[in-house]
C-alpha cells in the first residue's frame, strides 16, 4: 500500500454522497503545484497535478461544511492509481493520444490549512456571516498585532 501525504488547494466545493444512509462519502478534488525546470529553454514553470479525494464519516461532513474552493488543505491516505475509461471501457485519452491517470486518495487524516474564510457567499453572491461554531486554533485567528519593540517581555 502506498501512503501518500498531500498539501494543495481545493479545485471544486466539496460534495458529500450517503448523508441518507448514515454512510457519508465526501468528494473534492485537489491541485498540487510544484515548479519543474523545462528542458528545452531552461525556465522554470509552475505545474498542477490534480487529485481525487475521498473522505469518509464526521470527517467527511467536516470536510463538506467547512472546506470550499480553493482552500488550502493536507490529506494523508493510501493512493490508487488507474486508467481513465468511459462508460464502455475504453481508454480515455489526452490530446497528445496519452492515456489519462486517475489519481484517487482515501484519506484518513484531514488538517485545514490557511485558516477559515471571515465570510461565506449564499447562492445569491451576496456575502454572509460566518456563523459556524468550529474551534479555531491560534494559526486560523490571522495575523497578530504589530507591538512596538519597547513593549515586547524580553
Amino acid at each position: 500500500m502506498q501512503i501518500i501525504h498531500l498539501i494543495g488547494n481545493l479545485t471544486r466545493n466539496p460534495e458529500i454522497f450517503g448523508e441518507a444512509t448514515g454512510h457519508p462519502k465526501c468528494s473534492m478534488n485537489l491541485a498540487v503545484n510544484t515548479q519543474k525546470r523545462s528542458p528545452l529553454d531552461g525556465k522554470m514553470h509552475r505545474v498542477a497535478t490534480y487529485y481525487r479525494v475521498t473522505v469518509w464519516g464526521e470527517q467527511g461532513r467536516n470536510c463538506h461544511q467547512y472546506l470550499t474552493k480553493g482552500r488550502k488543505v493536507y490529506f494523508v491516505g493510501p493512493l490508487e492509481v488507474s486508467l481513465a475509461r468511459d462508460s464502455e471501457g475504453n481508454l480515455i485519452l489526452d490530446q497528445h493520444q496519452q492515456p489519462i491517470i486517475n489519481l484517487d486518495v482515501n484519506a484518513s487524516f484531514v488538517e485545514f490549512l490557511g485558516g477559515a474564510p471571515a465570510t461565506y457567499g449564499d447562492a445569491s453572491g451576496q456575502q454572509a456571516e460566518n456563523t459556524s461554531t468550529a474551534k479555531t486554533s491560534e494559526s486560523d485567528k490571522g495575523p497578530l498585532p504589530a507591538v512596538p519593540p519597547e513593549e515586547l517581555p524580553f
